[in-house]
């Protein structure tokens, strides 16, 4: 298994999936304040968007540090992370959750995946899975248990 280094495509993908649900209905609004809760102040919303982006990218960079002992990701992969900023981008539901899963596949390394940021990283990630769950077409064929 190798550990990299998203793109930024990724985060923008996640980042504007959580910011579509933040206005549509409540049956589509992600609890996204435990995983962003240190970003939303006084702040802009998209300059919350690209702090959160970063920190993200951050993680990302410490999972690889971990997998490779600190040899994979030097000043420049530092650079990339703190030159992200968040641009809005077109996102389905299931590009999110697959751009969120590989994000969190890519930082569960080392004591990354135990901390508090990952593990709501890793619960937005089957949020977005419930989302297209319910959304299903086939749903009301589907049995309950």
């Amino acid at each position: 298994m190798s550990s990299f280094l998203v793109e930024h495509k990724t985060i923008d993908r996640i980042l504007s999936y959580i910011n579509k649900c933040q206005y549509s209905s409540s049956r589509h609004k992600l609890d996204t304040s435990r995983l962003a809760e240190d970003f939303y102040g006084d702040e802009d919303y998209g300059m919350a968007l690209t702090a959160l982006g970063r920190r993200l990218l951050r993680m990302n960079l410490d999972a690889l540090r971990t997998r490779y002992e600190g040899r994979a990701a030097g000043a420049e992969s530092d650079k990339y992370a703190n030159d992200y900023n968040y641009t809005q981008v077109p996102v389905t539901s299931a590009q999110a959750f697959f751009s969120a899963s590989c994000l969190c596949y890519q930082c569960a390394e080392g004591e990354v995946y135990k901390s508090r940021f990952w593990n709501e990283l890793d619960s937005l990630v089957n949020e977005i899975a419930r989302h297209i769950a319910y959304d299903a077409a086939d749903k009301e064929k589907c049995e309950w248990g």
